[in-house]
């Protein structure tokens, strides 16, 4: 005997189910060389377009890590953009995804403007990240919250 197909909303709930499901951890590696070449060949051209004012100062401009730190930085925006999976026509926004690190604790993503609005319909209100470096590779992994 043959099951009787099930109503068609609950088979509309299910498939919202399924497509509603979205990871809630995700990582990026960054090639730390690559970034300094990036800061040797475009400068502030570069820092400006993908980082903001305080993640410049917070990553020290001028120190021996400076580059690796903005690498774990590019790493945290693409966990991010990962992680928020926006429409393939949306143009990346890096600055509206801002990593901060409060001293003394875990550092997080502050989302602005259309990501925030995106990350909000999609139950998105808290992201942590963790960041390290080491020799040439940055890594970040973005949870959900």
């Amino acid at each position: 005997m043959m099951p009787t197909p099930a109503p068609f909303s609950a088979f509309r709930i299910r498939q919202r189910r399924r497509s509603a499901a979205r990871p809630s951890v995700c990582c990026d590696l960054a090639f730390i060389p690559a970034v300094s070449a990036s800061l040797q060949q475009f400068g502030g051209r570069y820092l400006h377009r993908i980082f903001t004012p305080a993640e410049i100062q917070d990553a020290r401009p001028g120190s021996s890590g400076f580059a690796a730190s903005l690498a774990a930085r590019f790493a945290a925006k693409e966990a991010c953009f990962k992680l928020l999976n926006p429409d393939a026509d949306t143009a990346l926004p890096w600055k509206q995804v801002e990593v901060v690190r409060p001293r003394g604790r875990a550092p997080f993503i502050r989302l602005h403007q259309d990501l925030r609005h995106i990350a909000a319909r999609q139950g998105i209100y808290h992201i942590t990240v963790s960041l390290s470096h080491d020799q040439d590779y940055a890594i970040a992994v973005a949870s959900a919250g």
